[in-house]
């Protein structure tokens, strides 16, 4: 295990000194080497690329793309599966650097939610607490993100980054009993922690085209 750990630690370690610039460094701070329009027009226009995470912007696992607009705003798009169903998301990110660095941005995500959606819960029987299977609808629910993420360039043109935020829900009431069942305060709890808000998670990679 411990050697195992270890690999990771070099993994990452290697990787992040190998992160590199859009642009090649200046030859000295008070004479910096002109910068070609050749050179400027590798910062790409375009990323495409994965994501994983809790409450990230593509779900639990989906597809991610920025497009640069007005340097240093790029739109982020994101759509993929969460725990409340499909997810799509639609923001700007503002980078503050084109090189490996600090990006925040905020954004909105639609989570489908599910029709008949069934799961075992403590419901409230005559006074007595009982588990059974519940059925659900888990309602389309909004989302406000406000995130922090921190960009390594490597191969110039791509990026690996981890995200970090919170997620604010724009409606109260994100899902309904449809079988008449009464949830208990526990099991009204554990359906809170399920919808769709809270801490943002998130690791992936974009390619720039």
């Amino acid at each position: 295990m411990k050697k195992i750990a270890l690999i990771v630690c070099i993994s990452v370690i290697a990787f992040c000194a190998n992160a590199q610039d859009y642009y090649p460094s200046p030859a000295t701070k008070t004479s910096p080497a002109p910068v070609s329009n050749a050179v400027r027009d590798t910062v790409p226009k375009f990323y495409l690329g994965l994501a994983v995470g809790l409450n990230n912007y593509t779900g639990i696992f989906g597809v991610g793309a920025e497009i640069r607009t007005v340097d240093p705003l790029l739109v982020r798009v994101g759509a993929g599966i969460g725990s409340w169903g499909t997810k799509l998301t639609v923001g700007l990110v503002y980078e503050l650097h084109h090189t490996s660095g600090w990006a925040f941005g905020i954004s909105y995500s639609s989570c489908s939610g599910l029709s008949n959606f069934k799961t075992n819960l403590q419901v409230d029987s005559a006074g007595n607490a009982t588990t059974k299977n519940v059925t659900l609808d888990l309602n389309t629910t909004g989302v406000l993100n406000f995130t922090a993420t921190y960009n390594w360039v490597f191969h110039r043109r791509n990026k690996f980054f981890i995200e970090l935020g919170y997620s604010v829900p724009l409606q109260q009431n994100p899902y309904s009993v449809t079988d008449g069942s009464i949830l208990t305060s526990q099991s009204e709890q554990v359906m809170s922690l399920l919808a769709p808000h809270g801490v943002i998670i998130g690791i992936g990679v974009l390619f720039g085209l």
